[in-house]
């Protein structure tokens, strides 16, 4: 069996315009992709620039809290406090056992 030109070009008429149909399904899917493509590269870029913020805040706030030094003696005092308040509670209640003479 032998095609006739006529077949040919028929033939050829129906690949080219499945061809044609198929670029600009693929070329319109494409474009969505590369739109998806570009708001991920905004979130992206949003995403870097908040991290980048609190980064930069958390170290600030590091850097204006108490020192590791203030901090331990501030501990250091309140454990003095407590151990003044402690003896003086059990010198009180030495003194109401045996009254000074």
């Amino acid at each position: 069996m032998s095609f006739t030109d006529a077949d040919k070009e028929w033939l050829t008429t129906q690949l080219v315009t499945a061809g044609a149909g198929l670029e600009l399904r693929v070329g319109a899917r494409l474009e969505q992709i590369e739109q998806r493509i570009g708001r991920l590269e905004q979130v992206e870029r949003r995403f870097d620039a908040k991290l980048e913020h609190l980064e930069t805040k958390r170290r600030t706030e590091f850097r204006e809290g108490p020192s590791p030094a203030d901090l331990r003696k501030r501990t250091h005092t309140l454990v003095l406090r407590a151990l003044d308040l402690e003896m003086e509670a059990l010198s009180d209640r030495l003194n109401k056992l045996e009254p000074p003479h």
